[in-house]
């Protein structure tokens, strides 16, 4: 189900897409038991307490993920993190959705300046909140990226309060972050992947 034309940052908007994504729900629950055999007797036991939103405002970090940066599988010498999702952007008129594969089949990395928003050194940002494009974040919003950038985000602020010094500050060692995320078995290369038997 799909509700479009939703700000997501407009607590209208949000109520009145709960409304509609409860009645596609219901309405599919109910095609579901009159078409597919084994869902006469089916039962709607939980759903979700609120609608998911796909995107709202972006931050702008001190690097901000581009699509290129997507699609050529760009490494950057700060990765904390790395994304292999193609670029999937939902059609807001509520056609087809579109997908952009990366090079190779390959994955790109993510750079620790994608998590430092522009104007505020004491903050690191994450998961769907990382500085990105918007096609960027048809990629990095998927949740093992976003557990992955958490994890990067979480180790930081743990470095920098460590240290005494600020996230953001110029003192703080992206190096010594990555080794820490190296020890911890966080994949950050193109050399950490391992590849399928």
């Amino acid at each position: 189900s799909r509700t479009t034309g939703i700000d997501g940052c407009k607590a209208d908007d949000l109520n009145r897409a709960e409304i509609c994504e409860r009645q596609q729900m219901y309405q599919l629950f109910q095609a579901l038991k009159a078409h597919v055999p084994g869902f006469a007797n089916a039962w709607m036991v939980a759903t979700s307490p609120m609608v998911g939103v796909r995107e709202s405002a972006n931050i702008q970090g001190a690097y901000v993920l581009s699509r290129e940066d997507v699609l050529e599988a760009h490494e950057h010498s700060d990765n904390i993190a790395r994304g292999c999702y193609p670029i999937d952007i939902h059609d807001p008129a509520g056609g087809h959705t579109r997908f952009a594969f990366i090079r190779d089949g390959g994955s790109y990395g993510i750079p620790y300046r994608c998590l430092l928003p522009d104007r505020a050194a004491n903050l690191l940002v994450a998961g769907r909140c990382l500085s990105a494009s918007h096609e960027a974040h048809g990629s990095s919003r998927i949740m093992a990226t976003a557990m992955a950038s958490g994890e990067a985000a979480g180790t930081a602020a743990a470095l920098a309060l460590s240290g005494g010094i600020l996230p953001g500050s110029p003192q703080f060692d992206a190096a010594a972050l990555r080794c820490q995320l190296h020890r911890q078995g966080a994949i950050l290369d193109r050399v950490d992947v391992v590849s399928p038997l």
